[in-house]
């Protein structure tokens, strides 16, 4: 994986000026990557290039007029207390402690699956219930001092409609 070729290609699409959104699939995909062609390097070496070209590619992103969507692996852990959550995969602890991916986007969409009838319906959760980093940066607050949000707290899978819904709360 060569960060260059990433980057460019990021730089490439923001020269577009038809472009609107970006899409990395997936950022856990691009660390393992990093990390198998580096298998063989001993030491520590191999995850701090890991954190430094994940850290890059976020800050690119940053400084981007364009909305990214970056899709990551979840996996289950436990925290201190014993509690399972889920957070996103990664490759060595110094990307999980220092970067913490979830935490550089304004809005952290986590997917579920919820079972009902023997049927499952795939929807997005964008506040967390405590195990989770979901979370979105638009809301207001109203008169009464309630929470009106531009999302409600489980969304349709379905990307458009949550831009739509984001870009209306934004301008209205």
């Amino acid at each position: 994986v060569k960060l260059e070729t990433i980057l460019n290609a990021m730089d490439a699409w923001e020269a577009r000026e038809e472009m609107q959104y970006g899409v990395i699939d997936t950022i856990t995909k691009f660390m393992e990557k990093i990390f198998m062609d580096r298998i063989l390097v001993k030491g520590f070496d191999k995850f701090n290039q890991i954190a430094d070209m994940t850290y890059q590619i976020l800050n690119k992103i940053k400084t981007s007029r364009l909305n990214w969507v970056v899709l990551a692996h979840n996996e289950t852990d436990f925290d201190s207390s014993g509690i399972k959550v889920d957070r996103v995969r990664q490759f060595g602890k110094l990307v999980g402690e220092k970067i913490e991916i979830p935490s550089e986007f304004s809005n952290v969409l986590v997917p579920k699956v919820k079972r009902t009838e023997g049927r499952a319906e795939y929807v997005f959760q964008t506040q967390s219930d405590g195990t989770n980093a979901a979370g979105i940066s638009e809301f207001r607050i109203d008169e009464q001092g309630n929470v009106i949000s531009a999302l409600e707290f489980e969304e349709p899978n379905d990307i458009k409609l949550i831009f739509d819904k984001l870009n209306a709360f934004s301008n209205g």
